[in-house]
């Protein structure tokens, strides 16, 4: 199980698990991949489904974690003088453009989002 991250993140990582092998395994990753930083687009484009996926799960759990501080910071402006977006990549490992309509009801979408659709497609008790 992850470390600090919330319970219903890891149901789905645990979900994921069950299906590894069909989603291409472990190849970036020893153990289970982790975020050490932004990834850039050549990392994805080397990851297999699983890890990408895994990630992606990741990162919307430590946006969730991070919610409150990352839109504290959000100014609204590009990448280079939005620190909202600065954290996004640093905490979460993913970037966005800050300075596009949509951006903060994205943020705050995205991770309920992801449970939503885990929670509609019967893998979860309520």
């Amino acid at each position: 199980e992850e470390t600090g991250i919330p319970s219903c993140f890891t149901a789905i990582l645990a979900e994921l698990q069950k299906h590894e092998d069909n989603f291409g395994g472990l190849k970036n990753f020893v153990h289970r991949p982790f975020i050490e930083q932004k990834v850039t687009k050549r990392q994805f484009q080397q990851y297999t489904d699983f890890e990408y996926i895994y990630l992606t799960v990741l990162s919307f759990a430590k946006l969730h974690l991070n919610m409150d501080l990352i839109l504290e910071k959000f100014n609204g402006q590009a990448r280079a003088d939005n620190p909202s977006v600065q954290l996004l990549e640093v905490l979460c490992g993913i970037t966005m453009h800050g300075d596009r309509s949509g951006a903060v009801a994205l943020l705050q979408h995205a991770p309920p989002s992801l449970l939503e659709a885990f929670r509609v497609s019967g893998h979860t008790r309520r």
